[in-house]
């Protein structure tokens, strides 16, 4: 049982983890700074050494490593209080001539980086703290800079890194494959275009453009194969070897995968010394005990998951399909290239099944044919990898040289591309898992571990392996099974604007407005992640009260996603002609999606949900868009909740005036979206005796400029004896309802 005691440890240590991530434990020890930070933002000065800088669009950022800050400061003294940061993220208007290695001063105002507000959102800190990062500063004027004199490890990788890009520029057919060229060879991914990475992605070979554990490999093997051909001694080639993937690490932008596989190989090529052989899942279990130790936060880390769940797939499950492949063929007439196609295609399914709870806990959906398109891309990557690196290195000498060296790579990027292409272009071949759960995960890293567990190493156990295989069908089960659940009502953070998302239970999804005037993807930023992780695939229909960019803006967005469909997008009649819907139209038409105008009194059904257009009857608000807006009420068994979009007092009189229209009679709403964001003009004492809400949800930005909510409204809201929760000071807001009656609210974060 305890042949690989490493591999135990690894798997104790990491399921420790795992298990005090979920429960909130903290992984990571705060510092003074944090405490003195907060959650806000302090005026600070900050000294640091240039570990890289990128160009984004929003400007030039400078990563400072080592740092030290003084807080409260415009300049750092000498006898001032500094405090220790690991590292900070700089923005700043220009970083002149900074370089690696230089030491950069600079003044502005610091603050954490941003946690996530949605279920599903980006967790910013997280991901930068686990860098090594963490703070950020928005630089008031160009850095000081102090150039260091002497030799730079940093400043000399930094060049290299420098002159290859410019390199890459060079020899590469347009930006787009320049973009492509850098992610694979240097690990840069920030010239690559959204709309190519997207199609890798939806191909299920986005990984090939992360510099991973498969680049070091062939570098390494390359190097090592020619070292042994000069015939040195294996020490010498061992260390050859060890030293250019050193300099390479130093030069790339590595994430945890690299980090992998450089300790995996050094083991590998270590072993021999001490005449031990080689053991791949003792290496990456070291490996992963090494990476731990030395930052648990990996532990949340998606690279890091996806990395050593597809190694343990290629030492697991591997081994067990390869043997009955090898043992079907034995004495069959199957030609050894069949038998190798067959192996292949063991080793990618034996990765992706292994990686298949991992991939959709990170990115809610798995691609069926990804498994496929990596026996093709797989093999390609030698091509592109040494094609780019020759032309890279031709280009820095003669460019005509490196255009020619690099055609491999730009023929072999367009075959992928294309075929990407057309996999993308095909439904279903994306599934909206949603988010298994820690849980869920965990159960499948324990069935992808069976065969340590069960000790099927022997020759004898054809049986307990054609067993073990039937229970890894077990995993996509686990992934993909969501039991039915109910009423769902959450009211998204958006910053200022509006997006609320209802589900039934019954796999009915409907959107209520989807815009933002702070956020200029709110689709993609919030919207869409949060529905690929409630495992929504289909929406049935998309509400738009009125046409403010900060209800509509989203839209564009989410109709444009291939992994979710919308079955139709609904605006008030009264004002279907203003020019004002010419965007939206536009979305529509170009999506193929139908666009229906709804008037007072008309009612649209999705699965167990009935919405009701309450407002506005046909011309009768003339000229005030807001006060036009559709006013929905929704009723799901007992359950009743009115939606109001922008409207103001003379809307809402209306309303109270007709409760025969109401199908409650207006009277004790359970759920009311608070009208436009929660504006003094809207929400008035007499609408609020009128529908009496038991629950008031307001969705407004974070300091805004129309200080929404009002206090005069939260003081109306309070006497009319509503529960009240606004999304900036609680993130996403949401409600749920079982078919008991059970009311029950979940904030997703609270804000000081």
């Amino acid at each position: 049982m305890f042949r690989r005691p490493l591999i135990w440890a690894f798997g104790v240590l990491a399921l420790g983890l795992a298990v005090a991530f979920n429960l909130g434990i903290p992984l990571f020890r705060e510092s003074r700074l944090d405490t003195l930070v907060g959650e806000g933002s302090i005026r600070a000065y900050a000294e640091g050494t240039v570990l890289q800088i990128r160009n984004t669009g929003y400007g030039e950022m400078i990563t400072l490593v080592s740092c030290r800050v003084f807080p409260g400061t415009r300049e750092g003294v000498s006898d001032g209080e500094s405090l220790f940061c690991r590292g900070i993220l700089v923005s700043v208007p220009g970083a002149g001539e900074a370089e690696a290695g230089d030491e950069v001063r600079v003044s502005g105002r610091l603050e954490k980086l941003p946690l996530p507000d949605n279920p599903g959102e980006f967790d910013s800190r997280l991901y930068y703290r686990t860098s090594g990062i963490d703070f950020r500063i928005r630089a008031e004027k160009p850095p000081e800079i102090e150039k260091k004199a002497g030799f730079s490890a940093r400043a000399l990788a930094w060049r290299i890194r420098s002159r290859l890009s410019d390199s890459i520029d060079s020899v590469a057919a347009d930006e787009n494959e320049a973009g492509l060229m850098r992610a694979v060879l240097l690990g840069d991914r920030s010239g690559l275009e959204d709309a190519t990475y997207e199609v890798f992605r939806l191909g299920g070979i986005a990984h090939i453009l992360s510099v991973s554990g498969l680049h070091l490999t062939l570098l390494g093997g390359a190097v090592m194969r020619f070292l042994r051909r000069l015939r040195l001694p294996y020490p010498v080639c061992a260390g050859g070897a060890e030293v250019v993937l050193l300099i390479y690490m130093a030069v790339l932008d590595a994430g945890p995968s690299a980090g992998r596989a450089l300790i995996m190989f050094t083991v590998s090529l270590i072993a021999p010394l001490f005449r031990r052989t080689y053991d791949l899942l003792s290496a990456m279990a070291l490996a992963g005990i090494l990476m731990l130790v030395r930052q648990p936060l990996y532990i949340a880390d998606g690279a890091f998951q996806l990395s050593f769940s597809a190694i343990a797939g290629i030492g697991l499950l591997y081994p067990q399909l390869s043997g009955l492949i090898r043992e079907a063929g034995k004495g069959k007439k199957i030609s050894p290239p069949l038998l190798k196609g067959l192996e292949a295609g063991a080793l990618s399914f034996s990765v992706w099944i292994s990686s298949l709870a991992f991939t959709a806990h990170n990115f809610y959906s798995v691609s069926l044919l990804g498994m496929l398109l990596n026996l093709l891309a797989l093999p390609l990557m030698t091509v592109i990898m040494a094609s780019a690196a020759a032309g890279a290195a031709a280009g820095l000498i003669w460019a005509a040289a490196g255009v020619f060296f690099a055609g491999a790579a730009h023929y072999a990027f367009s075959f992928l591309i294309d075929i990407c292409t057309a996999v993308s272009g095909l439904r279903g071949t994306m599934i909206v898992t949603g988010d298994p759960g820690w849980a869920a995960v965990v159960l499948c890293a324990i069935v992808t571990a069976l065969p340590s567990l069960l000790r099927l190493g022997r020759k004898d156990d054809r049986k307990a392996k054609i067993r073990y295989l039937l229970c890894l069908f077990a995993i996509p089960v686990i992934v993909f099974f969501r039991a039915p659940g109910g009423l769902s009502l959450t009211a998204l953070y958006v910053g200022q604007g509006d997006s609320t998302v209802i589900m039934d239970g019954s796999g009915n999804t409907v959107i209520i407005d989807c815009g933002s005037s702070d956020k200029s993807d709110v689709a993609g930023s919030v919207i869409l992640p949060f529905l690929k992780y409630s495992a929504a695939d289909r929406v049935d229909v998309i509400f738009l009260s009125h046409a403010d960019n900060d209800h509509v803006n989203g839209l564009g967005g989410i109709l444009a996603d291939p992994e979710i469909s919308v079955g139709a997008v609904a605006i008030p009649a009264g004002t279907a002609d203003d020019p004002c819907w010419d965007g939206v139209r536009a979305a529509a038409e170009s999506t193929g999606t139908v666009l229906i105008c709804l008037e007072k009194g008309d009612e649209l059904y999705a699965g167990k949900m009935t919405f009701r257009v309450l407002s506005p009857a046909h011309g009768q608000f003339a000229g005030d868009q807001n006060e036009n807006s559709m006013v929905l009420e929704m009723v799901c068994g007992d359950f009743s909740a009115l939606f109001c979009g922008d409207i103001g007092a003379a809307a809402e009189s209306e309303l109270s005036e007709q409760a025969d229209l109401w199908s409650t009679g207006g009277k004790s709403v359970d759920y009311l979206k608070c009208a436009h964001h929660g504006s003094r003009f809207s929400s008035t004492r007499e609408f609020l005796d009128f529908a009496s809400p038991a629950e008031t949800v307001i969705s407004a930005g974070r300091g805004n400029l129309y200080g929404h909510p009002a206090p005069e409204t939260l003081e109306r809201l309070g006497e009319a004896g509503s529960a009240v929760f606004c999304t900036a000071w609680r993130g996403a807001v949401t409600t749920c309802a079982d078919s008991s009656g059970t009311v029950r609210v979940r904030c997703f974060r609270d804000v000081e």
